[in-house]
Order: C-alpha cells, then structure tokens, then sequence
C-alpha cells in the first residue's frame, strides 16, 4: 500500500477513535445532569458510554492488526 494511502487511512482510524472521546465527554455530561432527578435515565446512559469503550478496544485492536503497533499514538495522526 503507497504511504499516502496508509497515512490517509490511519489518520482516518485515529479520528474513529478520538470520536467517542468525544462521545464518551458528552455522555458523561449528559448523565451526571439526569443522575440526580432521573437516575433510570442515567443509568441507561451507562450503555450508551460502554458501546463507546467498546468501539474504542474494537479500534485498537483493529489498528495493531492492520499495522502491527501495539499501542497506537492516536493524537499523533489527526
């Protein structure tokens, strides 16, 4: 694979992943205003920021078998 292409793709695996960072943020944000008045609705969030976690060790490992590094440096490609 050309290197423009592979860095192409692995700055695009790096957004995927800082995105439910993003994610994660937000749903925290939201669950810590619902938890005090609404906390069934918090608690359903508690999914909602495991899905994400997940995404991210799905990303992970994605990475180290595409390109055989074991701890990527995602900041380092966006």
């Amino acid at each position: 694979m050309a290197r423009a292409k592979r860095d192409t793709l692995k700055r695009s695996a790096a957004q995927i992943y800082l995105r439910f960072d993003t994610q994660i943020a937000e749903t925290l944000e939201l669950k810590l205003t619902f938890e005090e008045y609404h906390p069934e609705l918090a608690a359903a969030l508690d999914v909602v920021l495991e899905a994400c976690m997940a995404g991210q060790a799905v990303m992970t490992k994605f990475w180290q078998e595409a390109w055989g590094q074991d701890k990527p440096r995602w900041k380092s490609w966006i």
